[in-house]
């Protein structure tokens, strides 16, 4: 028992450090913010379908996240050879909630070596923020 509550406190710890201490004023302004968010326009062909890209998806959230005093920052990072992307979303509160992925690109032979970052830093910030806000940009 007490090994199984050791794991408890241990994935708890994990977690608080992606989160604020609190986070019921940014929890409650995203709700809000997910009731009055509206369908990003897929404005990109890929190879599976129509997506929203990055673009898309900041000019159609940063409108309704700012009503509702929510901030957007996103950034990346290395870390022992990785790249990682953080998306980070800030309550005027002071409230924040962070995520986080590695964005380490794939080889591609028609990308030189900054073009592949570029890929793989855009592709990242798109999948983290509609997971963040719950958006769609997707044909499944």
């Amino acid at each position: 028992m007490e090994a199984l509550r050791a794991k408890i406190v241990d994935a708890i710890r994990e977690t608080q450090k992606y989160r604020s201490t609190e986070i019921d004023q940014i929890v409650a302004a995203l709700v809000k913010v997910q009731a009055e968010l509206p369908a990003p326009e897929k404005n990109k062909q890929g190879n599976r379908g129509k997506y929203a890209d990055v673009y898309s998806l900041l000019d159609t959230a940063q409108p309704v996240c700012s009503k509702y005093g929510i901030f957007i920052h996103q950034h990346m990072r290395k870390d022992k050879g990785n790249i990682i992307v953080h998306s980070t979303l800030m309550h005027v509160s002071g409230q924040w909630l962070d995520s986080r992925l590695d964005a380490n690109p794939i080889e591609d032979q028609k990308l030189d070596y900054f073009q592949a970052r570029s890929k793989a830093f855009t592709y990242t910030k798109r999948h983290l923020l509609q997971a963040q806000l719950g958006m769609g940009g997707d044909e499944d």
